[in-house]
């Protein structure tokens, strides 16, 4: 269309089919985004595991982990896409119930959440460090890993994030 190959009228008649795209990136992206609202109806949230698949058999997870890793890429002069669309694409995912751009911080964040429940139900007492909470997380390995980290702080090429040494240092001793 872009090249008046087709009527205006024509145009409009495309236009106006569902799920019509002009562009094959657009088509692919919005099939991976269709999956992934069908997840969040399903599941109430936006995480999906890496080897996760539809029940269509659409790799989801891998389009999610592709999605987290183009956030930031700007596209190249000769690209179909430009800045704004990808921007308009991460805030459609930023919208979605439990998305998250990293995985790592979202582990940290569970697994500080349920140390945190973990000390308020148990008069402050730390997890034994073989202690599996009620979801079979591995509460006691996490904090364990956590005071390794910590006591890690401040030698040389060791970078732990100020938030989490905050976090960590608002917990009873």
């Amino acid at each position: 269309y872009l090249r008046k190959l087709i009527s205006s009228k024509r145009k409009q008649l495309l236009d106006g089919l569902p799920h019509w795209r002009w562009s094959a990136l657009d088509a692919k992206w919005e099939k991976g985004f269709d999956h992934l609202i069908e997840h969040v109806k399903t599941f109430k949230t936006a995480r999906v595991k890496y080897w996760y698949f539809s029940p269509d058999n659409y790799a989801l997870g891998k389009w999610v982990h592709k999605q987290r890793l183009a956030r930031d890429k700007i596209p190249n002069k000769n690209s179909p896409l430009v800045r704004k669309d990808i921007i308009a694409r991460n805030k459609r995912l930023e919208e979605l119930p439990d998305w998250s751009w990293g995985v790592n911080n979202e582990r940290w964040e569970e697994g500080f959440i349920a140390l945190d429940r973990h000390l308020k139900e148990n008069d402050n007492q730390y997890p034994a460090k073989s202690y599996l909470n009620e979801n079979g997380f591995n509460l006691g390995t996490w904090t364990r890993v956590q005071r390794q980290e910590y006591a890690r702080v401040g030698k040389k090429g060791f970078q732990f994030p100020t938030s989490r040494i905050e976090k960590l240092e608002s917990l009873p001793e």
